[in-house]
């Protein structure tokens, strides 16, 4: 369960970090479509996970009506498909990734291993 709990926390400090780079492009005027997918799409399953993982330590009694958990498992549900599937920005992210990924992928800028210096044989 400590691994679970450490997964949670990770993956929301990664949708934390993913959501103020997106709304640092939106305030700068830069268009951020791709950092927006990014950040719904981690939040969301890191809601998920973390609704997920508290649903599990409490049993039974974390679904019943009258705690606060069991409102926020169902609006992690609610929230994975709110301003679009995280399918569909799964989608919008692979279309800016395939646009870019000239820039994108490191092994894409690096020189083929022929190009590399003092490879050539005499």
């Amino acid at each position: 369960m400590r691994e679970r709990l450490g997964s949670a926390a990770l993956q929301i400090e990664i949708g934390r970090l993913l959501t103020m780079r997106a709304a640092r492009k939106l305030d700068d005027g830069d268009f951020a479509r791709k950092e927006v997918s990014m950040a719904k799409i981690v939040v969301a399953d890191a809601l998920q996970q973390a609704s997920d993982t508290g649903l599990q330590l409490c049993g039974a009694r974390g679904y019943s009506k009258d705690t606060v958990l069991e409102w926020i498992y169902r609006y992690a549900r609610q929230a994975r498909l709110v301003d679009g599937a995280s399918e569909v920005h799964a989608m919008v992210l692979a279309r800016f990734l395939m646009e870019e990924r000239d820039r994108f992928f490191a092994w894409d800028r690096s020189p083929s291993r022929k190009e590399r210096p003092g490879r050539g044989h005499s």
